[in-house]
Order: C-alpha cells, then structure tokens, then sequence
C-alpha cells in the first residue's frame, strides 16, 4: 500500500465522513438530539419555548 499517494488521504477522508454519517444516524434513529461542530442543538422534536436537551 502506498503512504504517500493521493488515493490514501482521500480514503481517510472518506472514512472520517462515513463514521460521521453513520454516527448521527444511529442518534437521530434514537431520538437523542444532535449537536453540529459548533455545539448548536439540532432536536426535530423539541417545541419552541421548552428547554433544551443539549
């Protein structure tokens, strides 16, 4: 396998995404309310006004 290629980056890249995805899926399926990369909630089912989970 060679290091130092462009095709070995892009497959760590790719990887790091697909974990990501896959992650947050399996949270959403879950009913736990997400967070973004800036700490922000993301919860489809909370309700103006009510407090939040995050």
């Amino acid at each position: 396998m060679d290091f130092h290629g462009p095709g070995f980056v892009l497959s760590i890249i790719g990887m790091s995404m697909a974990g990501w995805v896959i992650t947050s899926w399996i949270r959403a399926r879950h009913g736990y309310p997400l967070e973004n990369e800036w700490g922000g909630c993301v919860d489809k089912a909370r309700t103006p006004g009510a407090p939040s989970n995050c």
